[in-house]
């Protein structure tokens, strides 16, 4: 997927999970809870497939802007992908269903019987989006380093009790002081410039509403631009892990308060709540174009 389709398809994968989670790859004490997550994170990001349902959520002081609820299926080894989306913000909603296959990007409005068919000109257009291949241990190493120094002494936060059948849970909540100033700093400083660069680029990407045949501008969620005193004041996560060591529920929330241009205090809430099933048993739907009606679209506005 490209850049311009980040805002459908970002944080649904396989990967996009592990991303989520990888920031507390190192926070387990120094037994049980620290090794079972991060053995859960090693074995779920190997996996060459996988069928996900997530719900992705952003509220402010309270009032849902923005939720996502849909299915995904994901191979690496086919390098394909299946599934379907619900987005709603507000009085607004889409249904969505999109396709990866044989080089081929497709879309799909629930409101239009038009496929928008994107196809990727060489193997540096199949490559580029979308991450197949393994990760570079050095890069995994200096992330590990990295989510050490952040967390400094939140081992003791994380609890770890153990289920029927070899299943374990992982829970963390941390909030107020409990979070390091380090963190806070750098978490707050990526929440201002996501939710800056969210406002610069809504006229041009959400008036662009050719790229996938659904109208964007109808989903504008309006989110609201933190500009003074941003702290993240709560951290909340909770993972399941079956007796193979898969992460097979997993629930993280984050609260961020401050205060918008016209001095209004803002709590916002994100959070992602994932289920993954039929790990290692997974093949992603095809969809036969035969017969419909297509609308072709230029591999390289997908790069914008």
């Amino acid at each position: 997927m490209k850049k311009k389709l980040a805002m459908v398809g970002a944080g649904l994968t396989i990967g996009s999970a592990l991303l989520v989670t990888s920031a507390f790859a190192d926070i387990g004490g120094a037994g049980g809870g620290y090794e079972a997550y991060k053995t859960a994170i090693k074995t779920t990001a190997a996996t060459e497939n996988a069928t996900q349902h997530y719900v992705l959520s952003v509220k402010d002081n309270g009032q849902e802007l923005l939720n996502v609820n849909g299915t995904l299926k994901e191979s690496k080894a086919a390098r394909g992908v299946s599934g379907s989306a619900e987005i709603a913000t507000g009085a607004a909603s889409e249904q969505l269903e999109f396709y990866h296959q044989d080089g081929t990007t497709i879309f799909k409005s629930g409101s239009s019987d038009t496929y928008n068919v994107a196809t990727e000109t060489d193997e540096s257009d199949r490559t580029e989006g979308h991450d197949w291949g393994p990760e570079d241990p050095a890069v995994g190493q200096g992330l590990e380093k990295l989510a050490d120094a952040l967390v400094g002494n939140l081992k003791n936060n994380v609890n770890l009790s153990g289920g029927t059948g070899g299943a374990q849970a992982i829970d963390m909540t941390l909030k107020g002081s409990q979070i390091p100033a380090t963190f806070n700093v750098i978490g707050s400083l990526v929440v201002k410039e996501a939710l800056s660069a969210e406002n610069a680029h809504r006229e041009s990407a959400l008036k662009d509403t050719g790229v996938v045949g659904i109208d964007l501008s109808r989903l504008d969620a309006k989110l609201p631009r933190l500009t003074q005193d941003v702290n993240i004041d709560e951290v909340s996560l909770h993972a399941e892990i079956d007796a193979n060591h898969f992460i097979v529920h997993q629930v993280v929330e984050l609260a961020v308060t401050g205060k918008d241009e016209a001095g209004a205090s803002r709590r916002l809430t994100v959070s992602a709540d994932i289920d993954t099933w039929d790990v290692n048993a997974t093949t992603p739907d095809t969809l036969d174009l035969a017969g419909k009606k297509i609308n072709k679209i230029e591999a390289d506005k997908l790069q914008d």
